[in-house]
């Protein structure tokens, strides 16, 4: 149920403030901008040596198609690297960081937000722990040409069948790797 509600209120600021119907997603105008509404959700950990983690939404609408994509990021301590008596990490070791890279979760004109939004909540529905409603909780931001190319690439593998850096919520099993 906190899903849906969640879901509107992102469908409805995005509708609002970000839009769909921007230009293509490699428009030759000369000052166009491409806007993103980008969302980090804080993530419980997966395991008792994770420290942190964040799963990341980026919701772009080049012409009336709208690309929903997602990241997780997380810093975790490798099990060999934990000083369990004195419980602390060993001298010289550190977290790992890492990184599943943007996958696109939904690219369509009219499902994007059940197949992308809702499904991403609802796969992450009990690890979110947190997103600030109150003050700043998403970034509109002005993609980079590099950011748009990610994701005519990650559409044009979804067509030819390449579902590698696809997202779907059978690979939530945790930390995706």
């Amino acid at each position: 149920m906190l899903a849906d509600v969640i879901q509107w209120i992102i469908y409805k600021e995005f509708e609002k403030n970000v839009a769909r119907n921007q230009e293509p997603i490699f428009s030759t105008k000369k000052i166009p901008e491409f806007l993103a509404m980008d969302l980090t959700f804080r993530l419980y950990p997966f395991t008792e040596k994770q420290e942190s983690g964040y799963r990341h939404m980026r919701i772009y609408a080049p012409m009336n198609y709208v690309a929903v994509l997602v990241r997780e990021d997380w810093n975790v301590i490798n099990e060999n690297d934990i000083d369990y008596n004195k419980g602390c990490i060993k001298p010289s070791k550190d977290y790992i960081e890492g990184s599943t890279g943007w996958m696109l979760a939904s690219y369509h004109d009219s499902c994007w937000l059940t197949d992308g939004v809702h499904q991403i909540l609802c796969a992450y529905g009990n690890r979110i722990s947190s997103i600030d409603f109150f003050d700043h909780w998403y970034k509109k931001v002005n993609l980079t040409e590099e950011d748009r190319k990610l994701v005519h690439d990650l559409i044009s593998e979804r067509d030819h069948g390449n579902f590698t850096r696809h997202w779907n919520s059978k690979k939530v099993l945790g930390v995706l790797v």
